[in-house]
């Protein structure tokens, strides 16, 4: 059987919950879900937004979210959370 959007967003989460998320493992990841066609989907997406900011690569949280065809206030959350902890609030 193929993945689905859940299966993506569950691997999404289980990279982002750990203490430091691995930004090469993140990355692969994001190729995989691209080439299914799931970057489109909102909580993939905006999982995806979240675990690269809290990573510290806001160019590849930044990168997935302008990808995004929709967008919530959990994904601009994201971005923004990253922002600030990088010290960027301004840009937040």
């Amino acid at each position: 059987s193929r993945p689905t959007e859940y299966t993506f967003g569950s691997l999404v989460t289980a990279a982002s919950s750990l203490t430091e998320p691995d930004v090469s493992l993140l990355k692969q990841l994001m190729c995989t879900i691209q080439k299914s066609g799931f970057l489109s989907d909102l909580f993939v997406g905006s999982g995806l937004v979240s675990a690269f900011a809290k990573s510290g690569s806001l160019s590849c949280a930044r990168k997935v979210f302008n990808q995004m065809e929709t967008r919530n206030a959990v994904t601009l959350n994201g971005l923004m959370v990253g922002l600030v902890r990088q010290k960027r609030g301004e840009e937040a």
